[in-house]
């Protein structure tokens, strides 16, 4: 599960036009509780949880009308952010937005409750030709002197020393950054500027909304601003990689490759960690023929991110340029298990058929 998305950096060659146009004045970006409460959540949670008295108890009952599908059946959606209100309503939201719900339903019941980043289960995904890291977010509830976490990631590793507790305002901040990366996403690049702004207005000590409003200036043709939001976020915290990662490719796409050397060994390690870099780098040594390095890149894509179909469609071809069609056989029908829609069940399928007549 993920809250918090990074725009970190673009993998493929193409790259859309730069548009030099400022923020239109008519982008107004509201200001939104995302904690607040309509009248059908307080009903609810009257009816269903307000009777119970003892502490613990109450809070185990919470958790149960909120996690039993009897009651909420919540579906999680990876890349939507909503506030409490929505995600309530929608009956559906990635952790940031059940994290809304859940700290605002707490603490209308009486609860001490606040947000916590959890920093050690990054994933990452792709949307057109940004790479984008998802980072987590759940609730702790603190009673009767203990902490306790609640998280709608039943996946998700909570390593304590990678955990910190956050402000309301910080919160609020990512939750402003989430809905920008999700317009930036669907094309809406100057909407996602005013987002951007937004959230760092809101806090400016979150370094990768810094180096988010960078990515945002540069796809709106303003380098020098993205330069200065890199560095930023680098002043925020130096160990920034997404910022790093982005000031390096600035650097080498406008030509100044002292300074880009300079960042290119550190953001190496960072990079090798994202499976989309890997899977380009997969792509790239496939073109020119050195296909076990190609197998190499793709295994370690997949390594990372397993549930990509595209990965081991990839593997299966530089499988099968190596002679070793029984791997590549494999990995194809791995990929046709995976792909999401019968346009690419189908496309498998028939390569499978084509390798089985060899």
């Amino acid at each position: 599960m993920v809250s918090t998305l990074f725009l970190v950096c673009v993998l493929q060659s193409y790259q859309p036009e730069p548009q030099s146009i400022e923020v239109p004045d008519m982008i107004v970006v509201p200001e939104i509780d995302v904690l607040e409460l309509t009248p059908e959540m307080k009903q609810f949670l009257d009816e269903h949880v307000g009777h119970v008295k003892n502490p613990g108890a109450r809070l185990n009952r919470l958790i149960w009308v909120v996690f039993n599908n009897e009651f909420l059946n919540l579906t999680y959606e990876n890349t939507n952010t909503k506030t409490a209100a929505e995600t309530f309503e929608e009956r559906s939201g990635n952790c940031l937005s059940f994290t809304n719900m859940f700290v605002a339903m707490s603490r209308y019941l009486g609860f001490k409750v606040a947000f916590q980043e959890v920093s050690n289960v990054p994933t990452w995904d792709k949307h057109g030709n940004v790479v984008v890291l998802n980072r987590h977010m759940n609730a702790i509830v603190f009673l009767g002197g203990r902490q306790f976490p609640v998280d709608f990631n039943p996946d998700a590793v909570v390593d304590d020393r990678t955990s910190r507790i956050v402000s309301d305002r910080r919160a609020l901040a990512q939750y402003y950054n989430n809905i920008a990366a999700e317009k930036f996403g669907q094309g809406k690049r100057h909407e996602a500027l005013a987002w951007f702004k937004k959230a760092v207005e809101i806090d400016g000590k979150i370094s990768f909304a810094w180096s988010n409003l960078g990515v945002a200036h540069q796809y709106t043709g303003n380098p020098d601003k993205a330069e200065a939001c890199y560095k930023k976020a680098l002043r925020v915290s130096r160990m920034e990689m997404t910022a790093m990662n982005n000031l390096e490719r600035l650097y080498s796409k406008t030509g100044r490759e002292e300074l880009a050397e300079k960042y290119r060994h550190k953001v190496m390690r960072f990079r090798e960690k994202n499976p989309f870099y890997q899977y380009d780098q997969g792509r790239k040594a496939f073109d020119r023929g050195a296909y076990q390095e190609a197998v190499t890149r793709f295994r370690k894509a997949i390594y990372r991110k397993p549930k990509t179909h595209e990965f081991h469609h990839m593997l299966a071809a530089a499988y099968h340029k190596l002679g070793k069609d029984a791997k590549a056989a494999r990995s194809l029908r791995e990929a046709r298990g995976l792909a999401p829609d019968v346009f690419n069940k189908d496309r498998y399928s028939q390569k499978l058929e084509t390798l089985a007549k060899k």
